[in-house]
């Protein structure tokens, strides 16, 4: 399984030089530190370490973040989706960008919709109409020798199918990429230019943010990453900052480094874990008729205590844990037998599941394995909120395992 990892020298400044090099606020190497300071602030307010001895001033890229919270105002620009957009758009690119795909290759995706489809595509190139994701295929993963180890690690937890236009898979069952990249490449005279993002950002809101009805942008996970570009200029008339991109846009080339992907078959479907259930199922039974469908009901039968046996195990709860919220309104395989619920179920989670009908939250596990068990019962129960804190765990799980800041 592949990563990736980026790496630049920033040598300890001389003491007469720190004014000259990093105090020119709107260079590449004043931004960079700026940046990288922010975000270590973020992480550890009281132990973040001083970077005012290093010397930032030939920084090459720029740093992309993202730190939880609710980010408005003056801030909306300076994290996730909004900041690809702000560092993106401050240049001119030439007319060969136009015709150029957006590739995403990542091991994760979070689940998605239109509007937020739309507005991080926007982000990255209102111009394209053309974006490629590069995640394996159940096939291409069924082949790899590589899937006992590490198939668990990759999460498609997006169950829309109209989704899927978008998907490339990785040509070679051996080559399994668990990095984060996502770049525009274009060619002039023979040479490769555009732009490419590494990190650890996976495709999801909770990684990317999305807008709130109050249109500031809302961050669940801490990522951080680097943009690269090559072969715009920078629309900024600051002479520091613009030498800074014109250095960048002379170098010799810009080197794709994703490997052959292939555009997904009729009949593939996304890797996902086979204890992680996302797809959804013909419903072979309704609810019976019995059971209570009008929002408006006696009380009295809420409070009425039921049976239910799930796969020989029996529990015991009121109708109104079931009813009050539609949380079991896609339920199938139920039978009523002697005035209880029949479940043909393992029984495994369920406590789990009624704890959940109950308060509207769980303690869950930090196991991917027992999280997809979970998921799978979540997905047959329709309990989409549980489903979504468990993606939000699953999110959390790999950003931990994914993100590493080392200073010296």
């Amino acid at each position: 399984m592949t990563n990736n990892i980026w790496f630049q020298d920033f040598p300890i400044l001389e003491e007469d030089a720190a004014t000259d090099h990093n105090d020119r606020e709107g260079t590449m190497g004043w931004e960079f530190q700026h940046d990288l300071t922010d975000f270590l602030d973020s992480i550890a307010p009281n132990d973040a370490p001083s970077l005012d001895r290093y010397d930032f001033s030939q920084a090459k890229v720029f740093l992309i973040a993202s730190i939880p919270g609710s980010h408005g105002g003056d801030h909306l620009e300076l994290y996730g989706h909004p900041r690809m957009r702000s560092v993106l758009s401050s240049f001119d690119w030439p007319t060969e960008i136009r015709s150029s795909p957006i590739d995403v290759q990542i091991s994760n995706v979070g689940t998605l919709d239109d509007a937020w489809t739309t507005q991080f595509i926007d982000s990255l190139g209102s111009d394209a109409t053309n974006v490629r994701i590069v995640y394996p295929s159940k096939r291409t993963m069924d082949r790899s020798p590589l899937k006992l180890d590490v198939g668990d690690y990759f999460y498609w937890t997006d169950a829309d199918p109209k989704n899927f236009r978008y998907l490339y898979d990785i040509a070679s069952p051996a080559t399994l990429l668990h990095s984060k990249i996502y770049q525009r490449i274009f060619e002039i005279e023979g040479k490769k230019r555009g732009w490419i993002y590494a990190g650890s950002h996976n495709l999801s809101k909770s990684a990317w943010g999305e807008y709130d009805e109050r249109k500031s942008l809302t961050i669940r996970n801490y990522e951080l990453g680097i943009l690269f570009v090559a072969g715009a200029t920078h629309k900024s008339r600051d002479t520091h900052h613009v030498h800074h991109h014109h250095e960048i846009s002379q170098l010799p080339n810009l080197e794709v480094i994703l490997p052959s992907f292939l555009k997904f078959q009729d009949e593939d479907v996304p890797w996902v874990p086979p204890n992680l259930k996302i797809y959804p199922e013909e419903k072979s039974q309704k609810f019976p008729e019995n059971f209570p469908k009008e929002e408006k009901i006696d009380p009295a039968l809420l409070k009425k205590i039921v049976k239910i046996n799930v796969g020989g195990t029996q529990f015991m709860t009121s109708l109104g844990t079931l009813w009050e919220k539609g949380q079991f309104s896609t339920l199938f395989n139920l039978k009523v037998e002697n005035d209880a619920f029949f479940l043909d179920r393992d029984p495994t989670h369920f406590r789990l599941i009624l704890n959940f009908c109950r308060d509207g939250h769980v303690t869950l596990p930090r196991d991917p394995r027992i999280l997809g068990e979970i998921s799978s019962e979540a997905q047959f129960y329709g309990l989409t909120p549980l489903l979504a804190d468990i993606n939000f765990q699953l999110e959390t799980i790999s950003a931990q395992t994914n993100f590493q800041v080392e200073i010296p």
